[in-house]
């Protein structure tokens, strides 16, 4: 399945998973380029990196630690998993793309996919991670995002979630775009909301869906395309649903839940007011 978040790719698994530096100079290191002797980087205007090869090690040390302290920096398990998939999906497809037995032009495409994919996937953790007050500097700077200098100012999250509006299904692509409840004919976010979590699940019932809430990816914007490719069969009914996340990680309630009927032309819409599990 592929998640294209106009105009980046995100890839997502068969089983419906979403898928030139200055010098810093600080009390512990002071490196430059690429990663320094103590796995930390130099923080430019911009905190991704240029070159792949910076790439590979910023975003292999930004799951680490992910996956060691999620908790401490308050995202939740299932989401620091996404992003380890992700990052090991991007190693892979760099390996194979740099190889010259395996070099090809459908690899090379296929690592400029996942490389999109991973730095959406990690802008949009850095604004909420870089935004939320209980996260320190140390923290911050372990992950290899800039610090702030000025105080963060507090503004919550939206209290109500996007509505999911489904606009268009051809084939196995889902157009969706995500709205403030209060404003359905517009594309920008609500005031407080930096980024917004989708999930999926499947269910034929009009009603709902059949099975738990998934995580499939985050994203800051609007207007976006699901390809589902062969993860499920024509004519399945796949929901959708979201929340607001402000830039401390604090999230709106659940939205309204919309579903595309797979395999169907044209507009496949539906609602019903759902909740995400906890």
């Amino acid at each position: 399945m592929v998640v294209e978040v106009q105009p980046r790719l995100i890839t997502v698994d068969a089983r419906g998973e979403a898928r030139g530096t200055r010098w810093r100079v600080s009390g512990r290191c002071a490196v430059a380029g690429g990663a320094g002797a103590c796995g930390v980087w130099p923080m430019r205007k911009d905190f991704f990196p240029d070159r792949e090869t910076d790439m590979l090690s910023w975003t292999a040390n930004f799951a680490q630690k992910l996956a060691s302290d999620y908790a401490a920096l308050h995202v939740s398990a299932e989401v620091a998993q996404a992003y380890v998939d992700r990052q090991a999906e991007f190693a892979e497809a760099y390996r194979v793309a740099q190889a010259p037995e395996t070099r090809t032009s459908l690899a090379v495409a296929r690592k400029n996919e996942c490389r999109r994919v991973i730095e959406q996937f990690s802008r949009g953790l850095a604004r909420q991670i870089g935004g939320n007050l209980a996260v320190t500097d140390d923290q911050r700077f372990s992950l290899g995002l800039n610090i702030r200098k000025s105080a963060v100012r507090k503004i919550a999250a939206p209290d109500t979630g996007p509505t999911v509006q489904v606009m268009q299904v051809v084939g196995a692509t889902a157009e969706l775009r995500l709205c403030d409840p209060g404003r359905s004919d517009g594309r920008a976010r609500p005031g407080g909301a930096a980024s917004a979590t989708i999930f999926v699940a499947v269910g034929q019932d009009r009603r709902g869906p059949s099975e738990p809430w998934r995580f499939l990816t985050m994203t800051n914007q609007t207007s976006l395309k699901i390809y589902f490719g062969n993860a499920y069969p024509p004519g399945t009914r796949v929901w959708l649903m979201a929340r607001w996340n402000n830039r401390r990680g604090e999230s709106s309630s659940d939205g309204i839940a919309t579903y595309a009927c797979l395999g169907e032309g044209g507009p496949s819409l539906g609602a019903s007011p759902l909740r995400v599990a906890a």
